[in-house]
C-alpha cells in the first residue's frame, strides 16, 4: 500500500508532458492572442479548464498506473512467496528420502543403461562387418 500511497503523492505535482497536455485541450483553449488582441493574455479566466485538462490526464494516469503497480507486486510478492517455500524444501531433514528413487525405478534405469550399452556394442560389430565387406 505504501507503493500506492507514493504514487498518489506524486500525483501531487503539478507535472504532465505538454505534449499529452495539449491533446486534452480544446480548440478554443489552444487560441494564442492575436498582436492586437491583449486580453488573450489574461490567461486567469483559462484557469479552470486548463486545471480541468490536466486532471483528466491525472485520472488516466492513475487509470493505469494503479492496476500496473498491483499486479507488479502481486507477482513480486508471489515470487518471493515462492523462492522461500523453494529454501524451505532444501533445508528439510528427509530431504534424501524425498529425493531417492523406488527401487524397482532403479532398476529399471539400470536395464535400460545396461541395453543401451549391448545396442552399442552390436552397433560397433555391425559397422565393422559393413566397413570390411565394402
Amino acid at each position: 500500500m505504501d507503493r500506492i500511497e507514493e504514487q498518489f503523492e506524486m500525483e501531487m505535482q503539478m507535472y504532465t508532458q505538454d505534449e499529452i497536455f495539449a491533446r486534452t485541450l480544446t480548440p478554443a483553449q489552444k487560441e494564442t492572442p492575436g498582436k492586437t488582441d491583449c486580453s488573450g493574455y489574461d490567461t486567469r479566466s483559462k484557469y479552470p479548464e486548463l486545471l480541468n485538462s490536466y486532471f483528466e490526464i491525472v485520472v488516466q494516469r492513475l487509470a493505469d498506473q494503479v492496476p500496473m503497480l498491483i499486479r507488479y507486486f502481486i507477482l513480486k510478492e508471489s515470487a518471493r512467496i515462492l523462492s522461500s517455500e523453494m529454501l524451505g524444501l532444501l533445508n528439510r531433514e528427509d530431504l534424501d528420502e524425498m529425493l531417492k528413487e523406488e527401487s524397482e525405478i532403479g532398476r529399471k534405469r539400470e536395464a535400460l543403461r545396461d541395453k543401451v550399452k549391448r545396442l552399442g556394442l552390436a552397433n560397433n560389430k555391425i559397422s565393422s562387418l559393413w566397413d570390411q565387406s565394402g
